[in-house]
């Protein structure tokens, strides 16, 4: 990937939390992409996943092995009294993080990132690109440099769907 760099890009950057939204799988994610979502967190540029089990959203955190690292901020609370100056805040932090293995994930997720600087988001699209694309045989995600040409695509398919059909 090409540096987007230059005196002008980088006084216009501005932070980017990059959410990359996935399918992968019908009802149950697809064990292919189990090595891709593993090697996530070892980008720096990770704040994880937002996914969880059927009918229940976790943050996941990390992995160990199989098993994902989540928190689980779906907690009863009671009412915040707001004539309190400073009302406690504290119930509503995760006590402790739980393990589940990648084959209970639902295929709906959503990977996370965080680049606060152009440069950190050039390393991004090379460190994703070496370790959760090129060596993938099924990569969870591509990334282009620019955008695609949408009605020349689908013009190149119906041309050639087209002439399958007159065979």
């Amino acid at each position: 990937m090409q540096p987007h760099g230059g005196l002008a890009a980088a006084r216009s950057w501005k932070p980017l939390v990059l959410f990359i939204p996935l399918r992968l799988g019908l009802s149950e994610i697809n064990p292919v992409y189990y090595c891709g979502l593993k090697r996530t967190f070892a980008l720096k540029q990770s704040l994880g996943i937002i996914g969880g089990k059927p009918n229940h959203a976790l943050y996941i955190i990390g992995v160990v092995g199989d098993d994902l690292v989540f928190l689980d901020p779906h907690t009863t609370q009671l009412a915040v009294d707001l004539d309190v100056e400073c009302p406690e805040d504290e119930s509503y932090h995760c006590a402790h993080a739980s393990r589940m293995d990648i084959g209970q994930l639902d295929p709906s997720i959503a990977l996370c990132f965080y680049m606060a600087t152009e440069a950190e988001f050039d390393s991004w699209c090379n460190l994703a690109h070496k370790h959760l694309i090129s060596q993938m045989k099924q990569p969870l995600f591509e990334i282009t440099e620019h955008r695609p040409l949408v009605g020349q695509t689908l013009q190149r398919i119906s041309s050639g769907l087209m002439r399958a059909s007159k065979h």
